[in-house]
């Protein structure tokens, strides 16, 4: 259940990381404590697992929050450096 939980939160770091500020963090966090929270009271897991799964799913966020970051960057790197080639031979045609 804990790597099913990281790697779900993981990958939505990583969505969140493509299209918000690192503000969204802070809803994501509570979001993401409740809901393992509730699957762990589901479950009747004890706390201390419940506490360490929810530590772990916001490291999963974070982690995947900086590695869509790192995505953005780099392709938006790239289409600018396209952009910018193009320019440059559309000017040398004229």
């Amino acid at each position: 259940m804990t790597t099913t939980l990281g790697v779900a939160a993981a990958l939505i770091g990583a969505i969140l990381g493509l299209r918000f500020k690192v503000l969204i963090l802070i809803p994501a966090f509570v979001m993401s404590s409740t809901a393992v929270l509730g699957i762990g009271v589901a479950h009747g897991t004890s706390p201390w697992s419940v506490l360490t799964t929810a530590i772990f799913v916001m490291i999963a966020l974070q982690t995947g929050y900086v590695a869509g970051i790192v995505i953005h960057s780099i392709v938006t790197q790239a289409s600018a450096r396209k952009q910018q080639s193009g320019s440059i031979a559309t000017i040398q045609r004229r």
